[in-house]
This record gives structure tokens, sequence and C-alpha cells, in this order.
């Protein structure tokens, strides 16, 4: 009976670690879900196949998808690392997300050798160039170096989302492969989901910076970077306020696809602006209290 257990456990491991590999490769962040459950399920294991992942994709001259792939396996599995080793989600996030940051950024100087003529830098900035000529084509250009400065912020609002999707899906994740969850006191629970309070001033300087003249340019780079972070972690938080909303009104399956449909197709922003004015109004006592009286 036990080795029929463990046979059906390592099956199911070897599926996960497949479905991670591929997910990974064609659905971008999206794969997130299925990298945390593997990152959970058996650390060893998800390092090797990353390791193998990353470095096939590199000799495949895939250096794009490497880099990118690579830092959301990094972002994951060292999140639930720390999470195993005690640190409260917060430290975990920041810690995984600057982690999987800075494998980014070390791949992308490796491969490019710091040449702005790289291929790799025009696989990265060509699909931004073409955004921006279609929402404003009375607009110049603009250049690669400008494009460049910002991706930083891009791609750390990118892990931070594979990292929220990740956490948002894990117990689905669990329940489909039929795998017992251990339980972390350390774990975030999503429907609490609040940045801390020093975040908001981070934030506020980082919007004010963004948009004034200063002396020095890399000063305002630098919030603009960050700013395109916040506004991410801040829509997040009002994703989570949105849930909570849901299930304390008891919405029906139906509402809720509907309400999300609308957010992702054409409330992004006041999604974020919600997140934002929650560190001053707490909407969740006010629904509490709403909801006692």
């Amino acid at each position: 009976m036990q080795s029929q257990l463990n046979e059906q456990n390592n099956k199911k491991l070897i599926l996960i670690a497949l479905l991670s590999a591929i997910t990974s490769f064609f659905f971008s962040f999206m794969s997130a879900p299925l990298v945390r459950l593997f990152a959970q399920t058996k650390a060893v294991a998800f390092w090797i196949v990353g390791v193998v992942l990353v470095a096939g994709l590199f000799v495949s001259k895939f250096d794009l998808v490497a880099i990118y792939v690579g830092a959301i396996w990094m972002t994951l599995g060292l999140y639930s690392r720390f999470e195993l080793q005690g640190l409260n989600w917060k430290k975990s996030g920041i810690l995984s997300v600057i982690s999987g940051l800075c494998f980014a950024v070390i791949g992308f100087l490796f491969v490019t050798k710091g040449s702005l003529d790289h291929q790799l830098v025009k696989e990265m900035t060509e699909p931004i160039v073409s955004s921006f000529k279609q929402f404003m084509p009375e607009e110049k250009g603009l250049e690669t170096k400008a494009i460049l400065f910002v991706m930083p912020g891009i791609l750390a609002a990118t892990l931070l989302s594979a990292l929220a999707v990740g956490l948002v899906f894990e117990s689905q994740m669990f329940q489909a492969f039929n795998l017992k969850r251990e339980k972390l006191a350390s774990s975030l629970r999503w429907l609490e989901f609040r940045l801390p309070d020093q975040f908001i001033w981070i934030s506020l300087f980082a919007f004010l910076f963004s948009i004034i003249d200063t002396p020095y340019a890399l000063i305002q780079t630098l919030a603009i970077n960050i700013s395109v972070f916040c506004l991410v972690a801040y829509f997040f938080q009002g994703i989570a306020l949105v849930e909570y909303a849901t299930r304390l009104y008891r919405f029906g399956r139906f509402s809720k696809v509907l309400l999300y449909m609308l957010i992702f197709t054409s409330v992004l922003p006041l999604v974020s602006f919600v997140g934002i004015i929650d560190y001053w109004v707490d909407f969740r006592r006010i629904m509490r209290k709403n909801i006692k009286a």
C-alpha cells in the first residue's frame, strides 16, 4: 500500500514538473500557480527542473524567454523557501521579487554584453514601441534607452503579478492534484492582503517625483520604476478588497464572473486607486460594520 502511494505521488510530481515547465514557456506568469505548487511539493526537484529548463532555453537561443522564465522560477521558488524558514509574507515577497529581478538583470547583461544593438534588446522594446505608436500615433517614437530605463519597474511588477497569481490560486491547485497543503503561520491570507502602512509614503513620493522635473534624471527614472511597481501592488490590494466584498455579500458565481470581466476589461486603474485609498478608508472595516448593522 505504501509503495503504491509513493508511486502515485511520484507520478503527480512528474506531471506537476512537466506542466510547470510547459506552461512557464507558453503562458508567461499565468503558469505561476503550477510553479508555486511545484516549489511547495518538492523543492530539490523544483530547482533541478528550473536549472535544466532555463539552461535549455539559453542553449536553444530563446534568451528572452529563458531570462523571463528564470526570473519567475527564482521568485516563486525563493518565496516558498523564505516562507518555510518562517519569514512573513512581506519580507518573503520583497526578497523574492528582488532576487527574480536581479536574475533577470544579470541574465540580460550577460547575453547582451551591455550593447543596445543586440537582438534581445529589440525583442524587448519592439512590442512597447508598437503599442505606443498604436495608442499615441501623433507622438514621437520612444527611444530604446528610455524604454530600458523603465524595464526594471515593469519586470518587478510582472514578477509581483506572478507571485500574486500563484498565491491566489494555490489552494485550487492543491485540490486539483489531491495534495495535502501545509499551512504555515507565515503564509499570506489572501482576503486580508494589505500593504504595509509605510508603502503608501513610498508610493506618494514616487508618484510625485515621477511627474515633476528634478536636476537629476536618475531620480525621476527611479521614481517612475517604483510608481509602476506600486500601482500593480495596489491593484492586487484592490482585487483582494473586491474578492472580500463578493464573499461577504455572497455574490453568485455568474455575478462574480461579470464583475471580474468588467474589472479586467475596463476599470483596471480604478481598482489600483481603490487599493491606494484603502490606506485611509479601510473598506473591510466599513463592510464588516455595515453587515453587523
